[in-house]
C-alpha cells in the first residue's frame, strides 16, 4: 500500500497516476475483503470454542431432565397404584353396604322399637 501510494504521489502524468490509482483501489479492495474473511474465521473459531461448553450444557439438562422424567414416571405409577387401591377399597365397601343393608335394616328395628 505504501509503495503505491508513493507512487501515486510521485506520478508525474495523468496515465500514470491513474493506472497506480487503479492497482491502489484493487489493492484496498483487496485488502477489505480479507479483512471480512479474516473477522469470518475470527467469529467461527470463537464459535467452535463455544461449541464444547455448549454441547456440556445440552448434556447436563438432558440428564436433569431424564432425572425428572423418571421421578414423574415414579409418582406416576405410585398414583395409579393408590387408584387401583381406591376402586378396589370402593368396590369392598360397596360390596359391604350391599351385603350390609340388610344388617342396617335389622339394626333399624330395634331401634325403631325404642
Amino acid at each position: 500500500l505504501e509503495r503505491l501510494q508513493t507512487a501515486l504521489d510521485s506520478s508525474r502524468t495523468v496515465a500514470e497516476y491513474n493506472v497506480v490509482a487503479r492497482e491502489l483501489d484493487a489493492l484496498r479492495d483487496d485488502y477489505l475483503e480479507l479483512l471480512s474473511r479474516e473477522a469470518d474465521l475470527r467469529y467461527q473459531v470463537a464459535k467452535d470454542k463455544h461449541a464444547p461448553k455448549l454441547l456440556l450444557e445440552a448434556r447436563q439438562k438432558n440428564a436433569a431432565l431424564g432425572l425428572e422424567l423418571d421421578m414423574v414416571k415414579r409418582q406416576l405409577e405410585e398414583q395409579k397404584g393408590l387408584a387401583s387401591h381406591a376402586q378396589e377399597t370402593a368396590a369392598a365397601l360397596t360390596a359391604q353396604l350391599g351385603g350390609g343393608g340388610n344388617a342396617a335394616a335389622g339394626i333399624k328395628g330395634p331401634m325403631e322399637k325404642l
